[in-house]
């Protein structure tokens, strides 16, 4: 932006702003993306976890942690449970015995 390569903002292309205006909104724009960084870096930290939870039976066995691998292993080598998966969204899935549940997600 700084650079006045407005590309992908047509409608301040159109505006024609001014280099102070473009290096203020350019500030304003690195601030908001550290913010937007600092806030979200905690999903980095878990997002092994959350794709487990998700797809557990996708993910990948060695991204588990320890305590869970085994259980992990066996849910994987369900052949009925991971076809049932595989014909409905995980939502679906896991909202089968969950009355409240299913009720709010499907």
């Amino acid at each position: 932006m700084e650079d006045n390569i407005l590309t992908h903002l047509p409608t301040l292309k159109e505006a024609t702003p001014s280099a102070d205006h473009l290096q203020r909104y350019s500030s304003m724009l690195e601030a908001l993306h550290g913010e937007f960084s600092r806030r979200f870096k905690d999903f980095k930290t878990v997002e092994n976890e959350m794709n487990m939870i998700f797809s557990p039976f996708t993910c990948h066995v060695d991204d588990a942690p320890s305590d869970v691998q085994l259980e992990l292993i066996d849910l994987q080598s369900d052949t009925l449970l991971s076809e049932h998966f595989r014909h409905k969204s995980s939502r679906k899935s896991w909202a089968v015995n969950h009355t409240v549940l299913s009720a709010l997600i499907c």
